[in-house]
């Protein structure tokens, strides 16, 4: 299964649509998946030159081959036409494209990836910090030179014969005659640690266009309306994103799929491929966003579908439901509540859901 994770760490990701057979497919089209850092291209026996994309274009900057390396060999690759003689996609190379002429992608990550590195550095050294300050050490000293024996059989390892230079949890340790300790207060975590924190996951969230709360799941520091801004903000980006695969992953391996089922006969489609984009066409529905207040967001998307601003296709769809599986289930809910003589209406406002409805006589 193609994942946004995966295309958000590599950047791009290669699909091919292969012609699989096993006896058990009832069709042959597959995807297989590719790893990115396969597309390359290997040394030119002539000049030594090496395509680090693994991209040919043509003479307008078209993709025209791909290369991909073999996975079991190191130093084998196979070149792959982009298209078919009939057009169709050989190789679905899916990736967020910002510049003119840009072929290979760029991971949302990189320019933040030192930022990872500050974040991780930093966090060692303030828990190396807080393990020193943790270390709560008894030192015993004497001006009298008769114990100063003490200091000398306590002052090194019995083992190594090397002196102790590091400290423990409960330590006790004896100092030899005119010896002290100056403690060191590292006072971690300091002020500075959780708003540099903070900030540093902030950056990284810009780089991803989501908000912080919904990066780190932290909504302790919000109310209603500004959890509802950072979700709104959020669910444009995952909106965006799930249009964007749709578009270069689903519709295209969905054409294939619905091509092959039509030349083995499993559906009549007249004059299928003057009328292919009819045929083909689809709507994606992904997961519901869920509410942060149900009673509100109910109101509401009834309000826009009474004002004509939405329709219940795109409500269901907000919710991760089918608009026509919601009537067809709703009438079938009905019909039987009529078979068994239930009014649902009055058992939905609290009633007991077992009265038939009253006529105007009565």
């Amino acid at each position: 299964m193609l994942t946004m994770r995966k295309i958000i760490e590599d950047g791009e990701v290669g699909a091919l649509p292969i012609m699989a057979k096993d006896d058990w497919r009832k069709q042959r089209r597959a995807i297989e998946i590719s790893e990115a850092d396969r597309l390359s291209a290997p040394l030119d026996r002539k000049t030594g030159f090496k395509n680090f994309t693994g991209v040919e274009t043509g003479p307008r900057g078209e993709p025209k081959y791909y290369y991909i390396r073999k996975a079991e060999k190191t130093n084998e690759y196979v070149k792959i036409e982009a298209r078919d003689r009939k057009g169709r996609p050989r190789i679905l190379h899916i990736f967020r494209s910002n510049r003119a002429g840009q072929i290979r992608g760029v991971p949302l990550f990189a320019p933040v990836l030192t930022y990872f590195k500050d974040l991780a550095d930093y966090l060692e050294a303030e828990v190396v910090a807080a393990r020193v300050a943790a270390c709560l050490a008894v030192f015993i000293t004497s001006e009298n030179p008769a114990y100063a024996a003490y200091g000398t059989a306590t002052d090194t390892d019995t083992s190594t014969g090397h002196r102790i230079q590091q400290i423990e949890p409960g330590l006790i340790d004896y100092l030899k005659t005119g010896e002290s300790i100056n403690v060191v207060d590292p006072k971690r975590p300091g002020d500075s640690f959780a708003p540099f924190v903070e900030g540093i996951l902030r950056l990284i969230g810009t780089s991803l266009n989501l908000p912080y709360e919904l990066l780190i799941k932290d909504f302790s520091k919000t109310n209603y309306s500004s959890a509802r801004a950072a979700l709104l903000e959020g669910r444009r980006m995952f909106m965006n994103w799930r249009s964007w695969i749709a578009r270069k992953f689903c519709q295209p391996v969905w054409g294939l799929i619905l091509e092959e089922a039509y030349l083995r006969g499993y559906f009549e489609a007249p004059e299928f491929y003057r009328y292919r984009y009819e045929y083909t066409r689809a709507q994606w529905i992904g997961g519901g966003w869920g509410w942060v207040d149900p009673v509100k967001e109910v109101e509401a998307s009834r309000k826009a579908i009474d004002y004509g601003l939405s329709t219940l296709a795109e409500e269901a769809a907000g919710q991760g439901r089918d608009w026509e599986e919601i009537l067809e289930q709703k009438a079938e809910e009905e019909k039987k509540a009529e078979e068994l003589n239930v009014n649902i209406m009055n058992a939905a406002k609290g009633g007991t859901g077992n009265a038939a409805p009253q006529t105007a006589e009565e």
